[in-house]
């Protein structure tokens, strides 16, 4: 089973995904949030293939930390891994968290590709002091494929929808001082434990580093 608890000084940039038989994808989401300077935080549930072994041997070598939860009957998984996040000591000592699936990509394209030196460009850009920078996404199709292979996921769909395109009007965000908040979304976090949105401090950017309402 893979360990709890994270390893190693100076972790800062924290990733978060709720997963469930994500097996054949998550080798290449691990390297590539690595890649950008995060650290990897999984909750799994009710998996019949052989990801929590993967897992396990993943955290084993530093690379992630994964723990198991347990939805109650009529509670989405999803909901009740949000509700574990929040209790977590890596989100606690975290300075940013980011939750996203198995199927998405953050792409950084200041402050040299990696979350330490984005953050640090927007705060030196940003109009106001902020608690998260919402992004949108691009949604990508299945660029002709009939059946599953063996691959590289980001390698083998390349055909994205126009940036107009409806579902691209959905959005992640890079949460600043999660440990701020009482509670977080799919998309956003929720209820400041102190101030209120607008509060100097609490105004959520768009990618442009506008500051953008309520999100």
């Amino acid at each position: 089973m893979p360990k709890e608890g994270m390893e190693g000084p100076g972790r800062r940039h924290l990733v978060f995904s709720a997963m469930r038989n994500e097996g054949a994808f998550l080798v290449e989401w691990v390297a590539w949030f690595r890649m950008l300077g995060f650290d990897i935080l999984i909750a799994y549930n009710d998996c019949t293939d052989r990801s929590p072994a993967l897992m396990g041997a993943l955290a084993s070598a530093g690379w992630l930390v994964a723990f198991e939860h347990h939805p109650p009957e009529g509670t989405p998984p999803k909901l009740n891994a949000h509700a574990r996040l929040i209790e977590r000591a890596e989100v606690a000592t975290a300075d940013s968290l980011l939750i996203c699936d198995v199927d998405e990509f953050l792409v950084l394209r200041e402050g040299g590709g990696r979350v330490a030196g984005y953050l640090d460009w927007a705060r030196a850009a940003a109009p106001v002091d902020f608690a998260g920078i919402a992004f949108h996404w691009r949604s990508f199709g299945t660029s002709g494929r009939q059946r599953y292979e063996d691959g590289l996921v980001h390698r083998q769909f390349l055909r994205c929808g126009p940036p107009g395109m409806n579902p691209n009007v959905f959005f992640k965000t890079l949460i600043r001082d999660p440990a701020r908040f009482r509670a977080f979304g799919d998309h956003a976090p929720a209820w400041p434990r102190t101030g209120d949105w607008g509060d100097s401090g609490l105004a959520i950017l768009d990618s442009a580093l506008r500051p953008k309402a309520q999100m």
